[in-house]
Parts: C-alpha cells; sequence; structure tokens
C-alpha cells in the first residue's frame, strides 16, 4: 500500500520490466491467496537491458504478468497452484507497452480477482489486456482503463464459473 515504483514523473529514468508479476508453475501445488494492492504509482513499464532484451518486439511488456504456466513440465506432477481473492485498487500507471495478462489454468481458474480504479498514463500500441482461465462470475473489473474485455476460457473440469 501506497508505494511508488519507479518514478510516475519520469517515462524514461523511471522504466521497470513490469509493475506487478504474480507467478507459479502450473506443476506445483501452492496458493496465492488474500492479497491486496491498493494506491501505487508507477513509472513508464518498458523492456529494460536485463529483463526482454529482444522477445518485446513480438510480446509487449505489460504491467500485470499473473500467470500460473511458469517454465516447463517436470519430470512428474505433483499439484495445482491456485489463486483467490486478490485486490488491485487505485493504481496509476504512467506508460505501459500493454496493459498486461492474467493467465490461469483450465483446472485452476482465477477466482476473487478484482481490479477498481486502475489507470494507465498511456499505452505504447493497440495491445489489451490478455485474460484466459478467470472465474468471471467473481471477477470484478470497475473503472479500469483501457477496460477489460472478454476472457477466453478452456473449457474443461467445471472449476470455473463458465459452465
Amino acid at each position: 500500500e501506497d508505494s511508488t515504483i519507479g518514478d510516475p514523473d519520469d517515462d524514461v529514468a523511471g522504466q521497470v520490466p513490469w509493475a506487478f508479476k504474480f507467478k507459479s508453475h502450473e506443476y506445483f501445488p501452492g496458493s496465492i491467496e488474500n492479497v491486496t494492492v491498493r494506491r501505487i504509482n508507477v513509472g513508464a513499464v518498458k523492456p529494460t537491458p536485463w529483463m526482454y532484451p529482444a522477445s518485446h518486439e513480438r510480446n509487449p511488456v505489460g504491467a500485470f504478468e499473473l500467470g500460473l504456466t511458469y517454465s516447463g513440465i517436470p519430470p512428474h506432477r505433483s499439484g495445482t497452484p491456485y489463486v483467490r481473492n486478490v485486490t488491485f485498487e487505485d493504481i496509476f500507471i504512467l506508460s505501459s507497452q500493454a496493459p498486461g495478462s492474467i493467465v490461469g489454468l483450465q483446472e485452476s481458474c482465477f477466482r476473487g480477482l478484482s481490479f477498481r480504479n486502475v489507470t494507465f498514463g498511456t499505452i505504447e500500441n493497440t495491445s489489451k489486456w490478455v485474460c484466459k482461465d478467470v472465474d468471471t462470475k467473481s471477477f470484478v473489473h470497475v473503472d479500469v482503463d483501457p477496460p477489460f474485455g472478454e476472457c477466453e476460457y478452456t473449457p474443461g473440469n467445471g472449476t470455473c464459473a463458465h459452465e
């Protein structure tokens, strides 16, 4: 709460490779739950020399990187991670190449995800939010600019509210 990431007044010196990154490996159990992030000012979100040196042209860097598909497949599967009750509110991002991505799993959607009063000064291209495998019945997004579109869903075993 009540923090600054990068320099919200300087589009060059204040750059960071992302503002919020939650990641988990899809084959290992664990939880990310009951997290609230609020009243945060963020500088420019851009590729940096130490992160994403060349791939950013194919995949624009987003301020939010929330995902459960980190890394490769291990030799054996021991469980599934999950995300529940995560809130982002009163957040301003000076600029970014893209808003960001939220990528759950077919068998473990993001549940209870909330975005309230989240705005970007500028988005450098026409990239939109990437939103996949999020429980839409518990997904709250109010006063988000750019707004979320439809979340893509992978039909599966009924763990999301889509079925």
